[in-house]
């Protein structure tokens, strides 16, 4: 399953844990580096 970056963006909006921004989820860009590396 792959992600559009509008749709990753969307998704880090509605991510509480991240803040609404991506760059302040760690969890999030190790998920997004498993996501990538599939």
């Amino acid at each position: 399953m792959s992600m559009t970056e509008y749709e990753l963006d969307q998704f880090c909006e509605q991510n509480p844990d991240c803040g609404g921004n991506c760059t302040g989820c760690p969890l999030f860009a190790k998920w997004l580096k498993s996501e990538l590396e599939d």
